[in-house]
């Protein structure tokens, strides 16, 4: 990003879809160390990193479902949006730090809420020796992003 030119430099990096570690996310990669150096920066360095990450199935999206006792759904979350954009490439919204999967719990012993998921967080709860094994965790996330609570859970 370059000082004047952010309207211009957003519209770049937001123009097409780039999933992590996809060839378009590459290119903007590339695209952001070459305009840094150009802005004079003496040395721009990448460090890879390795974290599963689900990605979307197109014919069978990984939706959550919250059922009642009967087996009725209460809520089922959405995964279409309206598309900005016609590209093929463009990517409806997924669980992406979400493993496909029928998942059944009760909700009286199964579901565990842990706050934000912080390091210190998940320190309490052991503390309180409450396990997180087989259990949904359910986080607030006001401010901080999801791959914050794939690193702590």
């Amino acid at each position: 990003m370059i000082v004047g030119r952010e309207r211009e430099d957003l519209k770049e990096l937001s123009s097409r879809p780039h999933l992590a570690a996809t060839k378009r996310d590459e290119e903007l990669v590339e695209l952001l160390k070459k305009t840094w150096r150009d802005a004079g920066l003496d040395r721009v360095d990448t460090e890879p990193y390795r974290l599963h990450l689900s990605w979307p199935d197109r014919t069978d999206p990984n939706k959550a479902y919250l059922l009642d006792g009967e087996g009725g759904q209460r809520f089922v979350t959405t995964h279409v949006e309206e598309e900005v954009a016609t590209d093929d490439d463009f990517v409806h919204a997924f669980n992406a730090y979400a493993l496909a999967g029928d998942v059944t719990v009760d909700l009286a012993t199964d579901v565990v809420y842990v706050n934000y998921a912080t390091k210190e967080d998940m320190e309490e709860l052991q503390k309180r020796n409450v396990d997180l094994t087989g259990k949904v965790a359910i986080a607030r996330s006001d401010h901080l992003g999801s791959s914050f609570f794939s690193s702590n859970l």
